[in-house]
C-alpha cells in the first residue's frame, strides 16, 4: 500500500469497524506508518495521496459509502464526529471519547472475547445464529461468557448511555456541524460537483440514515432493555426464566416421577403440597412455564419465517435508490452487510455491495456462499464514462474474474 500510495491516491472510506480513522491523530499515525516503507523522496507525495472520507466519496458518477449508518445497531449519532461533544476531536474538549453504538460495544467487549474460545464465531452470519447455536449446544459455556465478558459489556453499555445523556448534545455535536460545513464547502468548490445545492443535498442525504438505537430505541423491548441493562439486573433477569423453566418442567412430569419413584418422592410431595398457597404457586409456575414455551415457539417461528427474507439487503437497496435519485450517480457502492449484491436501480444506474473477504458460514448453499466471498468492485474508464464490475479474487491463481450471482426474483 505504501508503494502504491507514493504514486497514486489512496482514499479510506471510514466504516463502523475503523471509526478511529476519523481522528486527525490516527490519520497522521497511519501516514507515518506508511511512510516508513518508502524512500524519503517518496514520502511527501505519499502524505498528500492518502486521504480520508468520514462519510462518503463522490466524484459525480461513483458514490461510495460503507453503509453502517443505515443499520440502527451500528449507526453513529454524529457520523462526521464520533466523539462525545464535551471531548470532541475538533478541540472543544480534552482527550476524545468515542461515542460507540451498541453493535460496536457488543463486538468489542463481548464477541471478540468469545472468539478467543470460539474461533469461528465471526464466520457465522448473522451473529444471532451463532449465539443461538452456543446457547442450545453449550449452555454452561454461554452462561460463563454472560457472567464474565457479558457483565463487562453491559457495564460499558450502561456507562456510555449515562455519559451520553449527561454530556452529549441531543442532536449533533458542535464538531459535527463544523465538519458538515467543511464538507459542504469542499464539495461546492470541487469541479464538476459545485453546480449542485450541497447544503440541501447533504441535509437530504443525512436524513436517509437510521437513528441509532443507542439514543432512540425502537419498540417496548429496546426501551425496557435500556432501562434494565446493567451488570446485576440482566443476569438476574436471565436466571428467572431458567428457574421457572426448571420448576415448570418438574411439576409437569411430577406424575411420571411419582410413578417411577413412588416411595421416595410421595412423602415429600405430600408434605410440600400440604403447605399453604401451594396450589396457587404451582399453578402460577405452570402458566409461566407454558408462556415460556409459547414465546420460544413464537420466536422460532419468526426466525424460520424471516430466514428467507433479507431486510438488510432490501434496506440498503432502497437507500441506494434514494441516493441515486438525489445525486444522479451511475453506481452506488456499499459494504457493511457482508452480503455481496448487484442490483439495477434503473436503466443507467446500479447498486453494488462488495461483500466480505472473511469466510462466512451462512444458511444458504455453500457453493453460493463461496461465490460471494473475496469480492470487490473494479472501476475502469471507458469511452462512455466509468464502468463498474463486480469481481471475485482467485487466490491460487492471483487473478480476478467476474463474480457469478444468482438472479434475485425480488
Amino acid at each position: 500500500m505504501a508503494r502504491w500510495a507514493a504514486e497514486h491516491e489512496v482514499i479510506f472510506v471510514i466504516g463502523n469497524h475503523d471509526i478511529e480513522l476519523s481522528y486527525a491523530e490516527v490519520q497522521s499515525a497511519l501516514r507515518e506508518c506508511l511512510a516508513g516503507f518508502v524512500s524519503p523522496e517518496e514520502r511527501s507525495g505519499l502524505t498528500e495521496n492518502v486521504t480520508f472520507c468520514p462519510w462518503f466519496f463522490f466524484d459525480g458518477q461513483i458514490y461510495i459509502e460503507h453503509g453502517h449508518q443505515y443499520d440502527p445497531l451500528n449507526a453513529f449519532r454524529s457520523p462526521l464526529d464520533p466523539a462525545l461533544s464535551t471531548t470532541g476531536s475538533c478541540g472543544y474538549g480534552i482527550e476524545p471519547q468515542t461515542d460507540l453504538p451498541i453493535g460496536s460495544l457488543f463486538v468489542r467487549y463481548l464477541f471478540n472475547r468469545i472468539e478467543t474460545g470460539e474461533p469461528f464465531a465471526d464466520n457465522v452470519k448473522p451473529a444471532t445464529r451463532f449465539l443461538t447455536w452456543l446457547i442450545t449446544r453449550h449452555p454452561i459455556r454461554a452462561y460463563r461468557y454472560l457472567f464474565t465478558d457479558g457483565l463487562s459489556m453491559l457495564e460499558r453499555l450502561k456507562r456510555n448511555w449515562r455519559r451520553a445523556q449527561e454530556t452529549a448534545d441531543p442532536t449533533y455535536s458542535d464538531c459535527h456541524q463544523d465538519r458538515f460545513r467543511e464538507l459542504r464547502d469542499r464539495l461546492s468548490s470541487t469541479p464538476d460537483l459545485g453546480d449542485r445545492n450541497w447544503s440541501q443535498l447533504l441535509d437530504q442525504l443525512d436524513a436517509l440514515r437510521e437513528p441509532s438505537l443507542m439514543y432512540r430505541p425502537k419498540g417496548f423491548l429496546w426501551k425496557a432493555l435500556r432501562a434494565l441493562v446493567g451488570p446485576v439486573t440482566i443476569p438476574i433477569l436471565s436466571l428467572v426464566p431458567l428457574v421457572f423453566a426448571i420448576l415448570g418442567f418438574t411439576l409437569t412430569i411430577s406424575p411420571l416421577l411419582l410413578a417411577l419413584f413412588p416411595y421416595s418422592l410421595r412423602g415429600l410431595f405430600e408434605v410440600v403440597s400440604a403447605t399453604p398457597y401451594w396450589w396457587a404457586f404451582s399453578e402460577s409456575v405452570r402458566w409461566v412455564f407454558l408462556a415460556e414455551i409459547l414465546i420460544f415457539l413464537l420466536i422460532r417461528y419468526l426466525a424460520v419465517r424471516g430466514s428467507g427474507s433479507q431486510p438488510e439487503k432490501i434496506r440498503l437497496r432502497e437507500k441506494a435508490r434514494e441516493i441515486q435519485r438525489l445525486l444522479g450517480a451511475k453506481a452506488i457502492l456499499m459494504g457493511h452487510s457482508h452480503d455481496t449484491d448487484l442490483w439495477r436501480i434503473n436503466r443507467s444506474s446500479e447498486y453494488f455491495n462488495t461483500g466480505t473477504w472473511t469466510k462466512i458460514f451462512g444458511a444458504g448453499d455453500p457453493l453460493e456462499r463461496a461465490e460471494k466471498e473475496l469480492t470487490f468492485a473494479l472501476i475502469t474508464p471507458e469511452n462512455t464514462g466509468l464502468k463498474v464490475k463486480l469481481m471475485k479474487w482467485e487466490g491460487e491463481s492471483c487473478e480476478a474474474r467476474l463474480a457469478y450471482l444468482f438472479a434475485d426474483p425480488s
